[in-house]
């Protein structure tokens, strides 16, 4: 009992070594011992998280296929149809294939979380009944019972209650052993249901954000509807209300509106090269063209001719 308070760090202080050397072994065997015993209760825990699971999981089935056969008998009191019935059967098998498919997956079966604190409580419900049997004494109730199992597998060593009887030491030391790896098992599927907890939860602000994004890009969408409206009330004073049709056709206006091509308000004042040359100065210069063969001049060189010709050629 001694090597197992040392190497579970459970601690109980009613054996301990009393010469320097048995002190000095007691150091060297926890440095050894105590990494090897967490080692093995993470291994026994691993394995009977996987046995809770999967029960679990059974248990599931069991429901769905309860559930299944129920509304099936439903069906077929009431109803009667053949066809109905085989659809509850194809819905039954693709519902089992899924459920098949989906222990494959990362996402294990959650438990609840007070689905953990039960299967603490009541495996120390368990050693409280174990030491009540075999313990006799005004000490051992099973308040007392429970307490020191919960102590003992959780590794607070309290160390005011004690087992006397050496007689079931050996049981005593494998309800520790399995009661650490319980511990483990429970500390193992609930970090995993609460890391999921807590990473939806984070995926859910995200959301949130999102959706404030989503409702300022709307209420822009609005002002812009808005300002459309008052547009088109400006144009038709005379309408009472402003129909959907109205919009549309307000916007298809102004569609055909952007492909136009730019044309200047001022557009009748600019001057064009023919009204500053004149006619005679522009028919001249094509027949100098056609008939020296030249090339054309360039724009200096014709802006030059020009101005020498007329000093009026420019604005």
């Amino acid at each position: 009992l001694y090597a197992l308070t040392v190497i579970t760090s459970t601690g109980y202080d009613h054996v301990t070594p009393t010469t320097d050397p048995g002190r000095i072994f007691t150091v060297f065997f926890g440095l050894i011992g105590i990494p090897l015993m967490f080692i093995t209760a993470a291994d026994i825990g691993k394995f009977l998280s996987e046995i809770v699971i999967r029960s679990y999981a059974k248990l599931l089935q069991f429901w769905h296929f309860v559930a299944s056969i129920v509304e099936l008998l439903r069906t077929n009191m009431f109803d009667g149809d053949v066809d109905s019935v085989d659809s509850l059967q194809l819905k039954k098998k693709r519902r089992e294939s899924d459920e098949e498919t989906s222990e494959d997956d990362d996402d294990r079966l959650q438990l609840p979380i007070a689905s953990y604190f039960a299967l603490i409580i009541g495996y120390c419900c368990i050693g409280s009944l174990l030491f009540n049997t075999f313990e006799k004494g005004p000490i051992w109730s099973f308040i007392h019972g429970l307490f020191f199992s919960f102590n003992t597998i959780t590794t607070i060593g309290l160390g005011n209650i004690y087992v006397k009887s050496h007689f079931y030491l050996a049981l005593v030391v494998v309800y520790v052993i399995i009661g650490l790896a319980v511990i483990t098992a429970s500390l193992d599927l609930c970090s995993s249901t609460l890391k999921r907890t807590f990473t939806k939860l984070h995926y859910f602000g995200r959301k949130i954000r999102g959706a404030r994004r989503g409702f300022a890009n709307m209420s822009d969408d609005i002002r812009e509807a808005m300002r459309i409206i008052a547009a088109l009330k400006k144009t038709r004073p005379s309408k009472d209300r402003i129909t959907l049709e109205d919009l549309k056709r307000f916007l298809e206006v102004q569609e055909h509106l952007l492909r136009q091509p730019y044309v200047p308000y001022n557009v009748h004042m600019m001057r064009w090269i023919e009204d500053n040359v004149g006619p005679h100065m522009y028919a001249q210069y094509l027949d100098d063209i056609s008939v020296n063969g030249k090339g054309p001049l360039s724009p200096v060189a014709l802006s030059h001719k020009m101005s020498s010709s007329d000093p009026m050629l420019f604005f």
